[in-house]
């Protein structure tokens, strides 16, 4: 078997998400995506590794290939749009491979751990909510839907306001209040984790930490930019909330001094970003030696969903996967084969060979779709 041919396609809806189509001379078409800054990886895919590396080689040595562009890519720096190619054609990959043996991929990882997915929904403008302003309104409307746990955000704009350097009493109070609102309206049925986006300085993030202790919240995510392993020490023991780190290292090499220092208690890593299907099973099986749970962050396109999925459902310390209602609410059967399916708040296993997905040919063949080919 061969790759033949190489596609991306960009729609001008979701400008920040780049598909990757990797074709065989045996007519398999795998699907991989990559999301935030698609000109970069679109570059180094048609200019680098499509014709270094994959172009009339065997998509099956998916290790052989991942090895090859990692390898190369490290002269002149793999952690940016390169680790982000490799990412998306990792995915399509690992789909070709499912195809080629009538599996899903997540029973070629040695298969499902489980029989669904537990899911948290991250909570991004959606209708008439604010998770700001609606929180406990929100929170009783994803209830409804049978979700029980979910993440919101109310920190940033205090954040933004001081460049994170400083939290006044009165800025913390009013940050607090929409944990307050959820708590007060559904209690402890809610499982609440907090994203804060890196935004904040040691001393304002052990203030917020610790004033949110008293509602015993999931998890807090990125209250420090995820580089500084001294200064993320430093928060982890002056809290006793978990830390979540951090779905911006890649690889494997990257995460594991967060695992070495005992800083994280829940590793996300995101699939299209830390180098694929491939790099997250092994990112996996590292913090299962730490026995440390990964929840994988997804907040991106659709095969990333379905990416995020497989893996969640093979490895054994899988903890939650994240979902967006509002972004799974945009791929409709007339963009995606099989869309999601989440009832009760777990998702379904996905179904069929490979991705158990695949972009629709109609959506594709849009005269405004941004395609390259490279042969």
């Amino acid at each position: 078997m061969k790759i033949t041919r190489i596609e991306t396609f960009q729609a001008p809806e979701f400008a920040h998400i780049l598909w990757v189509r990797v074709h065989t001379d045996e007519g398999q078409i795998g699907l991989g995506e990559s999301y935030l800054y698609p000109g970069p990886v679109r570059a180094v895919i048609n200019e680098h590794f499509a014709p270094d590396f994959l172009i009339g080689n065997d998509p099956l040595q998916i290790d052989l290939l991942w090895r090859n562009m990692f390898s190369r890519s490290g002269f002149g720096g793999w952690s940016g749009a390169e680790i982000r190619a490799m990412s998306a054609i990792d995915i399509a990959l690992w789909d070709i491979l499912g195809q080629k043996v009538g599996e899903p991929i997540y029973q070629l990882l040695g298969g499902a751990y489980r029989d669904s997915l537990p899911v948290y929904n991250t909570s991004g403008p959606f209708g008439d909510f604010d998770f700001n302003e609606n929180a406990d309104e929100y929170a009783l409307y994803l209830y409804d839907l049978g979700i029980t746990k979910m993440k919101i955000w109310p920190f940033d704009s205090f954040g933004q306001k001081t460049n994170g350097q400083y939290i006044s009493p009165t800025d913390l109070k009013l940050a607090l209040e929409p944990v307050r609102k959820i708590r007060d309206a559904l209690g402890d049925k809610m499982d609440l984790a907090m994203e804060f986006h890196g935004y904040w300085s040691v001393d304002a993030a052990v203030k917020i930490a610790q004033a949110l202790e008293e509602y015993d919240v999931m998890w807090l995510e990125e209250l420090l930019q995820p580089d500084n392993m001294d200064a993320l020490e430093q928060l982890s023991r002056a809290t006793t909330l978990p830390l979540v780190i951090s779905e911006r290292l890649l690889t494997r090499y990257q995460f594991l001094p967060v695992m070495q220092r005992g800083i994280a208690r829940i590793i996300n890593p995101d699939v299209e970003w830390c180098g694929g299907i491939s790099e997250t099973k092994k990112i996996a099986t590292l913090a299962e030696t730490f026995q440390l749970p990964i929840a994988c962050h997804n907040y991106g396109g659709p095969v990333l969903n379905f990416a995020s999925a497989h893996i969640s459902a093979n490895i054994p310390n899988m903890m939650l996967l994240e979902t967006g209602h509002n972004l799974l609410l945009q791929w409709t059967p007339d963009i995606i084969t099989n869309p999601v399916v989440i009832e009760d708040g777990h998702m379904a296993l996905p179904e069929g060979p490979g991705l158990g997905m695949a972009l629709q040919e109609d959506f594709l063949n849009r005269p405004d779709m941004v395609r390259t080919v490279v042969e």
